[in-house]
């Protein structure tokens, strides 16, 4: 629903990804890369996707924290395919919907 701007909805769910490079490069490679792909996947959606500092847990890059409704889901080790599960499942639509454009990445 808008927010009393023109044209911008409220997000409903909340994409942080780690992407400290600087913490551990992993996090610096595929965090960019699946923040830019959260971002063309849900481009129409109500999600907001954003960079985000070190949030712990390095090793399993890339992280990704999903806030919604009060609610939060910590993923590690997400590739594109699992980032296009990750966002069917908090969106509630089906992965297909996903899951051909995180293929392409």
């Amino acid at each position: 629903t808008p927010d009393g701007e023109a044209g911008v909805a409220r997000a409903i769910v909340w994409i942080f990804v780690c992407c400290h490079g600087s913490r551990d490069r992993r996090c610096g490679k595929c965090g960019p890369e699946l923040l830019d792909l959260s971002r063309e996947l849900t481009k129409d959606r109500p999600v907001t996707s954003l960079a985000c500092s070190h949030v712990g847990g390095h090793v399993y890059a890339g992280n990704v924290i999903v806030y919604k409704a009060g609610e939060m889901d910590w993923f590690g080790y997400v590739t594109p395919a699992g980032l296009a599960s990750i966002l069917s499942s908090a969106l509630g639509l089906p992965e297909a919907d996903f899951a051909a454009a995180a293929a392409a990445a």
